[in-house]
C-alpha cells in the first residue's frame, strides 16, 4: 500500500478487533511515538482513545487522518492487512522489531551530536545489540498475543510448543480463536492441534501438493489433567455434527479391524483417541501386548503414506453392502489426533515404538500448564462465527464426498503448486534433514533415523495445509509459499528435537533401563541435598539387588556421587546419593 504498511496493519487490526486489540497493546509497550508517519500515528491516539468498539465509529476516527482509505479499491486492501491473526502476528513483530531500531537509532543520533568522540564502531555495534534486543522483544510481543508467559528460548530445542509456531493463517487461526473462547481454561497449543487436525481431515482425498503430499497428518497433544483436552475433540464432533458426517469422526478406536471397518464406511476418517499412552503400553512387550492393538499399530504404520494409493481390507471386514472384505479403500484420508498425560507418553514409549516409524509419522505437541478460567465459555455464548462454517462447507462440499469410495481421478484433485521461490526453499529443507539423518546414521543411531526419515513428508504436509488454510479466506486456488515451507520446517525441526530431548531422558529401552532413568530423576529432583538410598528404595520398592545394579550403572556413567554414609537414629548407616557436578574436576 505504502511505506507505512506495518503501521497500517497496527490500525486495521485496532479497527477490527478494538476490545483484544487494547488488551494486547496495554501489555506491550506500543504508543504514538512508535508510529513514523504523523498522520498514523495521530490515527493510532483517536483509536486508542476512542471508547466505542463498534466498527462504523473507529472507521469514522481513521478517516480524519487517513482521508484515502475513503476510497473502496484502498479500504479494501487496508482492512486485509487484519485478515488473519497469522499475518498480524509476524507483521506486529515486524512492527516492534523496526520501532524499537528507529528509537535507538534516534537517541543515537542526538548522542552523537551532543557528543563528537562517538566513533563509528561505537555506534554500529551498539545497532548491532539492539537488532538482538528487538528479537527478544518481539519474542516476548508474539508471547503476550497468546497469553503465555516469556522466557526466552535455548536452542532449537523448545521448553515446550512454542506459541510463535502456533500460525497458521485462515481457516486455522479462527477456529482457534473460536477454541479458545468456547474453552473453559483456554489453551492455545490444543486449540491449534484440534484445529489443524480438524482442517487435515475436511481435506482430505481433495487437494493434492508437491511431491504428492496429501493432507493427512498425525497430531499428538500431551497435556496433564484439567488443562481442557476435550475441548477441540468436541468442537470436531460439533462441526461433523453440523455437516453430517459424524460417521468420519472415529473416537476410542481400539483395534487395527475397528479402524477398517470404519474406512469401508468413510475412507476419509479422523480418528481422535484419548489416553493414547495406553495403546503404547500395551507394546510394550510381547507379553503384555494383544493382536487388537497390535493390528491397531500396523493399520496406523500403513495408513499414514497410502492417502495416494489403494488399501484393500482384510477379509470379512464389516460392510453395509453384505461383502465378506478385500474391498478396495481408493486413497484413504486417515489423521489422528490423539492425546496423553506427557508422563505417561514418554514412558509408555520403547525402543521398538521409537524405531519402528509409528513415533516418527507423529508431531508431538505439550499443551502446558492449565490455563486462567474463561467466565464466558460455552457454546451459547460463543456461537461459531459464519466465517468457520462458510469454509467448512466449501470445504465438505469440495470434490469427493466423505463417504464416496469410488475411484479417485487425479484430474478431480485440486493441484497445488509451489509459489515463487518455494522450491528452492525445498531444495534446501530437504538437504538439511539429509544431512541430521546422515549424522543419525554414522551414530547407528535407530531413534533418531527413524524421526527425521519422515521430516521432509510431514514439512510437505504442513505446507500443504498451510496453504489450504489461507486460501480459504477467499476461496482461491491454493499456493504453497516461501513462507509456509520456512514455517513448516521451523515447527517440524521443533517438536522432533524436543521428542529426542524428552525419549532420551524418559523413555526406557528395557526394565533395567527405566529403573535407572526413575531413580536419576527424582536424585535430580532432590537438588543439592541429595535423597537418601532408603528413601529411593521405599519410593519404587526396588529390591536391595536391584537397587544395587541401578547404583552402579549411574556410578559408572557419572551421573551421582555418593555422600558419606550418615547414621540414622535407629544407628544405622546409609547411603546418600546426589547428582554429581559436572563442572568440577
Amino acid at each position: 500500500m505504502n511505506k507505512y504498511e506495518l503501521e497500517y496493519t497496527i490500525l486495521a487490526y485496532i479497527l477490527q478487533y478494538a476490545k483484544r486489540a487494547r488488551e494486547i497493546i496495554s501489555r506491550v509497550p506500543i504508543n504514538g511515538e512508535m508510529f513514523e508517519d504523523d498522520r498514523c500515528r495521530a490515527a493510532f491516539i483517536a483509536l486508542m482513545n476512542e471508547e466505542s468498539e463498534d466498527v462504523d465509529v473507529l472507521a469514522k476516527k481513521l478517516l480524519e487522518h487517513l482521508p484515502e482509505l475513503k476510497d473502496a479499491k484502498s479500504q479494501g486492501l487496508f482492512l486485509g492487512r487484519a485478515a488473519s491473526i497469522a499475518r498480524l502476528e509476524v507483521d506486529l513483530n515486524k512492527f516492534a522489531s523496526a520501532a524499537i531500531l528507529r528509537e535507538h537509532r534516534r537517541r543515537l543520533a542526538i548522542a552523537q551530536t551532543q557528543s563528537a568522540g562517538l566513533s563509528l564502531e561505537l555506534i554500529l555495534d551498539n545497532e548491532e545489540q539492539i537488532v538482538l534486543d528487538s528479537k527478544t522483544r518481539a519474542a516476548a510481543l508474539s508471547a503476550a498475543l497468546f497469553n503465555q508467559d516469556f522466557s526466552p528460548l535455548d536452542g532449537d530445542i523448545i521448553p515446550a510448543t512454542d506459541p510463535k509456531l502456533l500460525n497458521v493463517p485462515g481457516f486455522v487461526n479462527e477456529l482457534v480463536e473460536y477454541s479458545m473462547r468456547v474453552a473453559p481454561r483456554p489453551n492455545r497449543v490444543l486449540s491449534f492441534t484440534g484445529a489443524l487436525s480438524m482442517l487435515a481431515h475436511l481435506s482430505g482425498r481433495k487437494f493434492i501438493g508437491p511431491r504428492d503430499a496429501r493432507p493427512n497428518i498425525y497430531l499428538v497433544a500431551l497435556a496433564g489433567s484439567g488443562v481442557g483436552k476435550d475441548i477441540p475433540q468436541r468442537i470436531n464432533r460439533t462441526i461433523a455434527q453440523m455437516e453430517r458426517m459424524v460417521i468420519s469422526i472415529l473416537g476410542g478406536v481400539a483395534s487395527g479391524q475397528g479402524l477398517e471397518d470404519a474406512l469401508v464406511r468413510s475412507p476419509t476418517l479422523l480418528c481422535q483417541i484419548d489416553e493414547f499412552d495406553t495403546v503404547l503400553e500395551t507394546l510394550k512387550s510381547t507379553k503384555n501386548t494383544n493382536a487388537a492393538t497390535e493390528a491397531l499399530w500396523s493399520m496406523l504404520l500403513t495408513l499414514f503414506s497410502a492417502s495416494g494409493s489403494t488399501h484393500t481390507t482384510r477379509m470379512k471386514a464389516a460392510s453395509s453392502k453384505g461383502n465378506d472384505g478385500g474391498i478396495p479403500i481408493y486413497q484413504p484420508s486417515v489423521s489422528l489426533y490423539a492425546s496423553a498425560i506427557p508422563a505417561r507418553f514418554y514412558g509408555a514409549l520403547t525402543e521398538r515404538a521409537c524405531t519402528n516409524g509409528l513415533v516418527g509419522r507423529c508431531l508431538v505437541f505439550e499443551a502446558g500448564t492449565r490455563g486462567d478460567e474463561n467466565l464466558n465459555s460455552g457454546d451459547v455464548a460463543n456461537p461459531m462465527p459464519q466465517s468457520i462454517k462458510r469454509m467448512v462447507s466449501y470445504l465438505v462440499n469440495t470434490g469427493y464426498r466423505f463417504f464416496d469410495n469410488r475411484p479417485v481421478e487425479a484430474r478431480d484433485l485440486i493441484r497445488v503448486d509451489y509459489g515463487e521461490g518455494a522450491e528452492g526453499e525445498a531444495a534446501k529443507i530437504s538437504k538439511e534433514v539429509d544431512i541430521l539423518f546422515r549424522k543419525a546414521e554414522r551414530e547407528h543411531d535407530e531413534m533418531e533415523k527413524s524421526i527425521w526419515n519422515r521430516s521432509v513428508e510431514l514439512i510437505n504436509k504442513l505446507a500443504l495445509l498451510y496453504a489450504i488454510s489461507e486460501s480459504l479466506v477467499d476461496m482461491r486456488i491454493p499456493v504453497v509459499s516461501l513462507d509456509a515451507l520456512k514455517w513448516a520446517w521451523t515447527l517440524v525441526k521443533s517438536l522432533q528435537l524436543r521428542m529426542i530431548a524428552m525419549i532420551r531422558e524418559h523413555t526406557a529401552v528395557d526394565e533395567m533401563d527405566a529403573n535407572v532413568k526413575k531413580v536419576l530423576g527424582i536424585i535430580r529432583e532432590a537438588g543439592k541435598r541429595g535423597i537418601s538410598r532408603s528413601d529411593v528404595s521405599k519410593r519404587f520398592h526396588l529390591s536391595a539387588d536391584i537397587l544395587d545394579k541401578v547404583e552402579k550403572t549411574l556410578l559408572d556413567r557419572e551421573e551421582i556421587v555418593l555422600e558419606s554414609a550418615v547414621p540414622s537414629k535407629n544407628g544405622k548407616a546409609t547411603k546418600r546419593y546426589c547428582i554429581k557436578d559436572k563442572k568440577k574436576k
